[in-house]
């Protein structure tokens, strides 16, 4: 029987994509309806009362959560999810029920997808920092090296220093930090 599992790269890169694609539609709906309303002169933001500038302000954290996202993917996905969740609370402390549409309930996803994104990289970067270890658990750094003119010393061979620490050549393109 064959496994139908994905690479966790492939699997990132899926979630990162229809997330952004989630993220574009949604706050292209939300640019149309301010500026729609906006314009007819229907919704005025300092005019709001109750709970609603609370709603408001999760509604916006939210917002720019999903666009913080794009570059941010876990801390976006945690304030895109975070503003959701809070207002959705709201609304069911206050009115008792949960909003009705699939809107609010969708603006949930992309938050998901981000960290589902973010946290898939994150596992995937320890893990390259993890085997990139040297002999003794040092880092190891593999020098890009140059054409060089024949009879010329390379400029590695001799100790450096490196952020305050001493480096010495292990062999010809690979410098071992001593500790």
């Amino acid at each position: 029987m064959r496994s139908l599992s994905l690479p966790a790269s492939d699997i990132e890169r899926r979630a990162r994509w229809a997330a952004r694609a989630l993220t574009a539609f949604h706050l292209a709906l939300v640019l149309v309806m301010v500026v729609g309303l906006g314009a007819k002169g229907g919704f005025h933001p300092l005019k709001v009362r109750g709970v609603e500038p609370i709603q408001l302000m999760c509604f916006w954290a939210a917002c720019v959560g999903m666009a913080a996202a794009w570059r941010w993917e876990v801390i976006g996905g945690a304030l895109s999810l975070g503003g959701v969740i809070l207002f959705i609370a709201v609304e069911v402390a206050v009115r008792g029920n949960l909003p009705r549409g699939p809107f609010l309930h969708l603006m949930l996803l992309p938050g998901v997808l981000f960290l589902l994104s973010g946290f898939i990289s994150r596992r995937a970067g320890a893990a390259r920092r993890r085997f990139s270890r040297g002999p003794g658990g040092r880092t190891c750094h593999v020098r890009a090296m140059g054409v060089q003119a024949p009879g010329r010393a390379r400029a590695d061979t001799r100790p450096t220093r490196r952020r305050g620490r001493e480096v010495r050549t292990i062999e010809p393109g690979v410098t071992e930090q001593a500790g």
